[in-house]
């Protein structure tokens, strides 16, 4: 399992890492796994020993089991995880690797560490937006050649800002994150596969928001 990226990743989505410590994981481990294994990772942001990504992105602070169990988060937090959520699973399905979800995660589920991350599967009552974004990554990583096994490289990391290239035979895809409080405008060059918090399209550039990502193929 992929610790060492989804700990970066939770820690560049808490806005506590600028990006510097997420470039140099992703860099870390792709200049030394082999090609055929770094294809084949776990990507991973929680999983039945660790509390649930959208717990481990607003309250990464561990208990003993009487505390954990009186902490509860309002509607407006939930709303937060849930978005910061998308920029942690965009990460998670854009990176090399297989992207490996813990049920529910996907419906917008919460608990801490076990037993609290082990509630059963909330049938009816998913949260539909979340699962049908999850549905949309799934497309994207089947349908893009250079996100199923391509190459990574990181073009830009640190003030807030990620830009990634992945790279294969048949093409290239962007990959673009920004936490940073100001507006980053990228070029647009070719088909955005997939985005969000983008403030604005004018067919030549892309600006992203605080929170903002998006992906650019290029065939």
């Amino acid at each position: 399992m992929n610790y060492p990226w989804q700990k970066a990743i939770l820690r560049y989505v808490r806005s506590e890492d600028d990006g510097t410590v997420l470039g140099d994981a992703i860099r870390t481990l792709a200049e030394n796994y082999p090609p055929d294994v770094l294809q084949t990772v776990m990507n991973i942001l929680s999983t039945h020993d660790t509390p649930r990504a959208i717990n481990a992105i607003l309250d990464p602070r561990d208990g003993d089991r009487a505390d954990l169990a009186q902490r509860h988060f309002t509607q407006e937090q939930l709303r937060e995880g849930r978005q910061r959520l998308k920029l942690a699973a965009f990460l998670q399905f854009m990176l090399p690797g297989m992207p490996c979800i813990y049920y529910g995660d996907e419906a917008g589920m919460t608990g801490y560490r076990d037993p609290f991350n082990r509630k059963f599967y909330p049938w009816g009552r998913e949260d539909g937006n979340l699962v049908s974004f999850y549905r949309s990554l799934a497309r994207v990583k089947k349908s893009a050649p250079a996100l199923r096994s391509g190459t990574v490289l990181v073009l830009e990391a640190g003030g807030g800002r990620l830009l990634l290239l992945r790279q294969s035979a048949e093409g290239s895809v962007a990959v673009c994150c920004n936490q940073s409080p100001e507006p980053w405008t990228l070029p647009h060059s070719g088909t955005i596969l997939l985005g969000g918090g983008i403030m604005e399209y004018t067919g030549e550039t892309v600006t992203l928001g605080q929170g903002g990502f998006c992906a650019m193929e290029r065939k």
